[in-house]
């Protein structure tokens, strides 16, 4: 991804924090059942306590991206923690400042923002109540195994396999859930927008697993999955008909792929020509291409990455890559 001066200085601080202060005790951490207070006054200090709280309220008023950035660089030193800290910014702090009056806010927002209080909150969901380790899952053992899992959401309903977006068809008519609770691939958003180019009728909405019967065919999407069909989901069976070929062949000669693979090939030539990059962001959109960035950037393609950037127009505050 293409980052901000100060966003790439956010991740390489809080990088260096995690790696120096957090990591080698984590362990020691775990075994006692809880972190020090000192440990979350220093994180206070950095600003992480409150990252996307107004300065005026005294927090550190940076970007979502900004903040995302840390709290994955404090999961690669203490998972828990990250989640502690992404509470405490993301369901305390904030809710705090949007609907709290301002007797609470005098009250709790410094302490905070301080790291002398520590925020918490409680599930409602179904199967879950007040204690996230109460979510139920389900796995069935069977002879030989499978080669993937179906996701289903929080409601009950059809969501994505472990590590690809998943599309049925009926009747010339494709369906696939809609992505409120998961992430929306690239590979899934270039399919669509292939799909629609064409003339297909394709709808995002719930679905529910007793639906999985009237479907006649059925496929994943993923960087890894690319388009792959699926036989068999539990006691469902599905065609692998024309429909699902024609769609891995329209896919394997679109820009999104072709970029990509030659990317990770190490094969992509400097100044790739930009039709096949224009392709891509028409079908798959702006955040396909930065994602693309992403890639070049970490296969040392620095001037694909300019390229990519030229289209998608300059960072805001001055912009470096990392």
């Amino acid at each position: 991804m293409i980052l901000t001066e100060t966003q790439t200085a956010i991740r390489e601080t809080v990088r260096a924090f995690a790696q120096q202060e957090v990591r080698p005790y984590a362990a020691g951490f775990e075994a006692a059942g809880e972190y020090p207070p000192t440990l979350f006054e220093a994180l206070a200090s950095l600003g992480l306590m409150g990252m996307t709280a107004p300065e005026a309220d005294g927090g550190a008023g940076v970007d979502m991206v900004s903040y995302t950035l840390a709290l994955i660089e404090l999961a690669a030193g203490d998972g828990a923690l990250s989640t502690i800290v992404s509470i405490q910014n993301s369901l305390v702090v904030s809710a705090l400042l949007k609907n709290g009056s301002e007797d609470q806010k005098a009250r709790f927002l410094p302490d905070l923002l301080a790291g002398r209080a520590i925020g918490a909150f409680a599930l409602t969901e179904a199967d879950a109540g007040s204690n996230a380790a109460a979510i139920r899952t389900r796995a069935v053992r069977r002879d030989g195994g499978y080669d993937d899992a179906l996701m289903l959401d929080w409601r009950g309903q059809v969501a994505e396999a472990t590590g690809a977006n998943i599309f049925f068809v009926r009747q010339g008519v494709v369906h696939t859930p809609l992505p409120d609770c998961f992430l929306d691939g690239i590979t899934r958003r270039t399919v669509i927008a292939i799909l629609r180019n064409q003339g297909v009728e394709v709808v995002e909405r719930a679905i529910w697993p007793e639906e999985l019967a009237q479907f006649e065919q059925c496929f994943v999407t993923g960087s890894a999955a690319e388009v792959t069909p699926v036989r068999e989901i539990g006691p469902w069976s599905f065609e692998v008909g024309a429909f699902v070929q024609d769609v891995r062949k329209a896919y394997s000669h679109s820009g999104t792929h072709q970029i990509t693979r030659r990317i990770k090939k190490g094969t992509i030539e400097p100044n790739y020509e930009a039709d096949e990059v224009l392709e891509v962001l028409r079908f798959a959109g702006t955040m396909a291409l930065m994602a693309l960035a992403e890639i070049a950037q970490m296969a040392g393609k620095a001037d694909l990455v300019a390229e990519i950037q030229h289209r998608v127009g300059p960072p805001k505050d001055g912009g470096a890559t990392g």
